[in-house]
């Protein structure tokens, strides 16, 4: 069986591809970035590794997942760079450490994933029929994007040659596709291939399987995987004991997490706000967390609720006001949101004994795995494409959902509140 080394820029992108790799009959496991040092392949032939280096400064990102892949050099047949669907992050210096510490001269970039909307047609990357630079990805807080040329995006990154491969060079035959690809490995650095729907991703893995490095988003891992005999998979969710509840970790402020926030709180699901701008000053913190703590109590008994961030774009504005007259930098100021957030669904979670979390963002995720002390995980069941269950190694009752903040449907919440509560067992593959 291929043993395969994926380096992840951030958690929720980690447990997006090791679902692929999970509903392509492959077990994988997980380690945040706080437990990169912990991570082994163990019994599984999938491993994942956070290197939470999406917005960190480029050479730090080099460094983390430099060191990531050397250590594993010896013991996987393949490499992959997980990146961000949307390009977001410093996809240049994690591709380059990739290849650097591979010895690798060429690397196919796929960045398409069909099921959440993200295509790219001669070059350019669409998200759900749009260009990237006129999406809600256009004003993200953190890393707006402003193009939607892959080659150019990236090529501002790394000094490797960058190019794309439209689909229509490859249309005619699997044989141009494969001809194509000795072409641009002997060019060098980078080659960016088209991908409209599945089917072009399940031709891509025909022809890029073998390859020592792959660089992209999640979805062609499962085409990569399918294309090796499924392995016996019997991990399921241990039986929900009565009375079990869920509590909902919202850090996102995208479109998606507020459709879905609103969704869960027209059904009757409790919204607890946490005012942000109380966060910079010891005495209104503590006041505010104590708010939120009675506030819980109050609802207890609810099935599931939710804590989310205030997403006023007021609010937004002053707090990131009140980060940077304290010296702290938007994305430090995220974290430190995130951390409260995580921090107060922790203490929540021990006061009421609550083993079921579903968390929403990446910033928040990785508080969350911090806050947690989740050292390593097992992917588990799909909810929707790209999210799925997990469940913490060192404690096999904790479950819990990490999702992108722009995936997921309308109804994810209360989708992903039903897979944690049935508790049922998984099928063997």
């Amino acid at each position: 069986m291929k043993r395969v080394l994926v380096a992840a820029d951030d958690i929720t992108g980690a447990d997006d591809i090791g679902l692929m790799y999970y509903n392509s009959g492959h077990p994988s496991v997980l380690y945040p970035f706080p437990s990169a040092q912990q991570a082994c392949f163990g019994d599984c032939s999938k491993l994942v590794v956070d290197t939470d280096s999406r917005f960190v400064k480029p050479d730090e990102a080099y460094r983390r997942v430099y060191e990531v892949v050397r250590r594993f050099a010896g013991q996987a047949d393949q490499f992959f760079s997980k990146q961000c669907s949307v390009f977001r992050g410093n996809i240049g210096a994690e591709f380059d450490a990739m290849l650097d510490a591979t010895g690798e001269p060429f690397a196919p970039v796929v960045l398409g994933f069909p099921d959440n909307g993200r295509t790219t047609l001669d070059g350019i990357h669409y998200v759900y029929g749009v260009k990237l630079e006129e999406s809600q990805f256009r004003n993200d807080p953190v890393n707006p994007m402003r193009e939607s040329d892959l080659v150019k995006i990236l090529s501002a990154q790394t000094k490797r040659p960058v190019c794309s491969v439209s689909w229509r060079e490859y249309e005619k035959s699997d044989e141009s596709l494969v001809r194509i690809l000795q072409e641009k490995k002997k060019q060098g650095g980078y080659a960016i291939f088209d991908v409209r729907n599945n089917r072009d991703l399940e031709r891509l893995a025909a022809v890029l399987e073998n390859e020592r490095v792959i660089c992209g988003s999640s979805a062609i891992a499962y085409y990569l995987g399918m294309r090796e005999p499924a392995e016996a998979n019997t991990e399921g969710l241990e039986t929900c004991r009565a009375g079990e509840k869920v509590l909902c970790l919202a850090g996102s402020l995208t479109p998606q997490t507020a459709a879905q926030i609103a969704f869960a709180e027209a059904t009757g699901c409790p919204v607890l706000t946490l005012g942000t701008t109380e966060l910079f000053d010891s005495a209104r913190r503590e006041k505010e967390m104590e708010r939120l703590r009675e506030a819980y109590r109050e609802h207890r008994n609810s099935e599931m609720v939710v804590l989310r961030t205030c997403s006023e774009p007021e609010q937004i504005r002053r707090t990131k006001e009140l980060a940077a007259e304290r010296g702290i930098s938007a994305p430090a100021a995220a974290t430190a949101v995130s951390d409260a957030l995580a921090g107060l669904a922790y203490a929540l979670a021990q006061e009421d004994g609550v083993r079921n979390i579903i968390v929403c963002g990446g910033d928040t995720s990785a508080s969350f795995c911090r806050r947690f002390q989740v050292g390593g995980m097992r992917v588990g069941p799909q909810i929707e494409p790209g999210v799925s269950v997990c469940t913490s190694l060192e404690r096999s009752d904790l479950r819990f959902v990490l999702k992108s903040g722009s995936f997921g449907s309308e109804t994810f919440l209360e989708k992903a509140k039903n897979k944690l509560l049935q508790g049922e067992h998984n099928h063997a593959v």
